[in-house]
């Protein structure tokens, strides 16, 4: 145990202790200071609770990925709530995301997982990066940004340009450096006219550094274009035969572009949702390929030949996208609920704490639940149900990393007769033609919005209904409500020849529904209402909502916010 660090924890924002207290503490007996503090037997309740969580995630500090591990003390010590506040807190914002950033690289690119290997990782960081500055904060203006492509993580711009992919890969050059086979290069060889020598185990490693590189190159190629939202530019130079190299070459042969080929066409089909029904739809998507930027009148001729500039127009011009911006149903009926509680889920992406575990703990259970209980068409006997089950086990065998195959298997089995044997499966189960998981969005105000169905389908009476499952049990006339009115807003948008929507949450965890009627008359006050919650969101509303934290994923069991207003 690191006494230094040790103490700097107890005394900082996440536990406050005092000095007055961590004294009396240095004076017990023990070994370190850890075992000080658990034979002081004057503690206050801040200390109490101080070790209870220190003994929590030590538990968890070697099972727990490094990034969930950071995201888990942050939120439960309540650092959450202090790391941008005052003057300098948008800084320890962004360094709190480098360091995010830096463990889940660690996590993807490293065959060692564990806490010790993270420090030793940091530490080798310290060594080789001395001068490693805080994390840029992201200013709002109209200015070109040039970045690389790691500090361009989790972030996107209408434009993005990727210069230079003909450039050749450091680990492609002399020396090679590999974790087995150590230090390699080619050395003079005196008694030869210091000509250059070629071992084979420099050749091996060359191989090897050049398969690393190509691996790399098409993993930071994938990062760099997936930041560009409207438009992106690859370019690079051919050489001197005309034939493109490095990341270059990889395009041309991946997009299959020959010498004479102007542009690219790729084609796919596209299945949209109308009305009930399927419908498929051709998608094309052209690709220009421009060889040289175009002489303009201003060129300079030195020896006859032209020194090509940049015209002084885009090739073409740039248009913004007409859409504001995209919401998802679940996002904006979190902020209806709670505008904290959105801030948290989705914007600063929280982990939510249920009774002292993770809910993603769970989450190949509920999805499996989920998927299972809106494809359930009809009734079934307790054969039936095993046969199901197994073959859910067999398809998600994830399931039995957080629980053993038996608690699995009751628990998918309770919630399978609980949903058979409920008042609310006889209208479920009547379709004939059922369809699942379906996507639906609509446009209003320059604004889209989108949801997912799990089960949608018209009864033998005519009624269409939606019905989606749930698997946590927050159930709540309320906290259901801003859900409906969102995907009764998209039936009627994508269904304009319905009038009437039966909408229906199922909660498998406690055999419970809820049900709503809307009818189409009621579209314009629903859409007013919305209109003002989405402006609200755009102008930072940050609000509590008390009467929602009895059902809230981010209150305590005494339901009180995780936010302290203090």
């Amino acid at each position: 145990v690191n006494d230094l660090s040790l103490i700097g924890i107890l005394r900082g924002p996440a536990f406050g202790i005092s000095d007055n207290e961590l004294f009396e503490i240095s004076l017990q007996k023990g070994e370190n200071f850890w075992l000080k503090t658990q034979n002081y037997d004057k503690k206050t309740d801040r200390l109490k609770t101080a070790a209870t969580i220190l003994k929590e995630h030590h538990q968890v500090a070697h099972r727990l990925p490094v990034n969930q591990l950071i995201l888990t003390i942050v939120n439960e010590t309540g650092l959450i709530g202090t790391l941008k506040t005052g003057n300098k807190g948008e800084q320890r914002w962004a360094n709190y995301q480098k360091l995010l950033d830096i463990a889940r690289n660690f996590e993807a690119q490293e065959n060692r997982h564990t806490l010790t290997d993270f420090i030793e990782y940091l530490d080798i960081l310290i060594t080789d990066e001395p001068r490693e500055g805080d994390a840029p904060i992201e200013e709002d203006s109209n200015s070109v940004k040039i970045m690389t492509i790691h500090a361009a993580k989790g972030k996107e711009y209408p434009v993005v340009i990727l210069p230079c992919l003909n450039r050749q890969g450091q680990s492609s050059r002399e020396p090679f450096i590999d974790e087995k086979l150590g230090l390699g290069f080619k050395p003079l060889i005196p008694r030869q006219n210091y000509d250059q020598s070629s071992p084979e185990i420099v050749r091996l490693m060359k191989n090897i550094a050049s398969t690393k590189d190509e691996a790399e190159k098409k993993r930071l190629l994938y990062v760099a274009t997936t930041r560009a939202e409207n438009r992106l530019i690859l370019s690079g130079t051919l050489n001197e035969n005309g034939k493109a190299e490095n990341t270059l070459k990889m395009l041309f042969q991946l997009l299959e572009i020959n010498e004479e080929d102007e542009y690219k066409e790729i084609s796919d089909t596209l299945v949209f949702y109308r009305n009930g029904k399927n419908t498929h739809g051709d998608f094309h998507l052209k690709i220009p390929i421009v060889r040289q930027l175009e002489v303009t009148a201003d060129d300079v001729s030195v020896d006859g030949k032209s020194t090509v500039r940049f015209p002084k127009q885009p090739i073409e011009t740039l248009k913004p996208s007409e859409f504001n911006t995209s919401f998802t149903v679940e996002e904006l009926a979190n902020f209806a609920r709670c505008q904290l509680r959105y801030q948290l889920s989705n914007v600063l992406r929280v982990t939510p704490l249920e009774e002292g575990t993770f809910a993603e703990d769970s989450t190949d259970l509920d999805n499996a639940i989920q998927h299972t209980l809106s494809h359930l068409e009809r009734r079934l006997d307790s054969a039936e149900i095993d046969r199901r089950i197994n073959n859910i086990l067999e398809k998600n065998p994830d399931i039995m990393n957080t629980m053993t195959e038996a608690a699995a298997r009751s628990t998918l089995q309770r919630h399978i007769e609980n949903y058979l044997n409920s008042d609310i499966s006889a209208t479920l189960l009547s379709a004939d033609n059922s369809h699942f998981n379906q996507q639906i969005h609509a446009r209003t105000n320059g604004h889209i919005i989108s949801g997912r169905l799990d089960k949608i389908f018209q009864d033998h009476a005519g009624n269409w209904h939606i019905a989606n499952f749930k698997t946590d049990d927050l159930h709540d006339t309320a906290n259901c409500t801003p859900e409906m009115q969102l995907l009764a807003y998209l039936f009627f948008s994508s269904n304009p020849s319905e009038d009437r929507i039966i909408i229906t949450f199922y909660f498998a965890e406690n055999n419970v529904y809820e049900q709503k009627h809307f009818n189409r008359t009621e579209l314009n006050d629903i859409m007013d209402f919305w209109h003002k919650q989405i402006k609200l969101l755009q102008n930072g509303e940050n609000r509590k909502n008390l009467q929602h934290c009895y059902i809230c994923p981010y209150a305590d069991s005494q339901n009180r916010c995780i936010v302290n207003n203090s």
